[in-house]
């Protein structure tokens, strides 16, 4: 909402958008920061790996709220990338959650099928249908597998998903009910 009100054409509203994005931004920074400076002390395996977790988080939620622009935007997943392969290659039990994010981070980097290991990889630990599912989807739309997302769709409609998410899952299945209607419209005249 805030980036479409930098478009507004009041310069007040632009001004206070502007100001609303910068200052999630510096406080992002600024736990960025902290982070690395906790980072650099010396801690438990499970804290290190807590700390670069959250570091990847930190750099992933910068490029999804869409804080960075041009090159900070690979700059910060490449930050994210670093971050994530680093808690995961700590011998930790690690949680449905970071594998969840790998799979964003690789989809967002253009890694197609490793990003659709990753999300399948946490969907196995427990992430929810309901999260996941749609990322799959969009990447066997990406690929022209209509056959699999409209499979991801049928799971996805009894599922409480964002309404954003739910559109989505309404177009599709209003699509399965009228191939089924034409379906049966053919069936009836052979």
């Amino acid at each position: 909402i805030l980036e479409e009100l930098l478009g507004d054409d009041s310069d007040d509203v632009r001004l206070v958008a502007f100001g609303m994005l910068e200052a999630k931004e510096k406080k992002l920074s600024v736990h960025i920061h902290d982070e690395q400076s906790h980072l650099e002390k010396p801690l438990s395996n499970r804290a290190r790996y807590d700390c670069l977790r959250h570091l990847a988080e930190l750099h992933w939620e910068l490029t999804y709220a869409g804080l960075v622009q041009g090159g900070l935007i690979a700059h910060n997943l490449n930050q994210a990338w670093k971050y994530i392969e680093a808690a995961l290659a700590m011998d930790e039990n690690h949680e449905c959650g970071i594998w969840f994010l790998k799979g964003r981070i690789l989809l967002a980097q253009g890694s197609m099928e490793p990003a659709r290991q990753a999300l399948e990889e946490a969907m196995r630990m427990g992430q929810s249908q309901g999260s996941v599912l749609p990322y799959l989807s969009d990447l066997a739309f990406q690929k022209r597998d209509f056959a699999q997302v409209h499979a991801y769709m049928r799971i996805l409609k009894p599922l409480h998903v964002a309404a954003r998410t739910q559109a989505i899952v309404d177009f599709w299945s209003g699509r399965e009910n009228v191939l089924h209607f034409r379906d049966r419209r053919i069936l009836q005249h052979i």
